[in-house]
């Protein structure tokens, strides 16, 4: 009968686990949608650089040197 208890201990963790599973698709759900933000933001923000970096004519352009500072 030893063969049993790790068999029931191995049942019961992934019934634990089934049991969990819509809280934790939610909770994935969730974070999803905060990562998919922060990727539009991180995104938003890069276009915005880039833009800047194309405008400039040359590294001598007072216009560009002044972007890396910070205001």
């Amino acid at each position: 009968m030893d063969f049993v208890s790790p068999v029931l201990d191995c049942t019961a963790k992934r019934a634990a686990y089934i049991r969990e599973l819509p809280e934790n698709l939610n909770s994935l759900r969730t974070a999803m949608d905060g990562l998919k933000k922060v990727y539009e933001d991180v995104k938003e923000k890069v276009d915005r650089d880039s833009e800047k970096t194309y405008s400039c004519s040359g590294w001598l352009d007072p216009e560009c040197r002044s972007h890396g500072k910070k205001k």
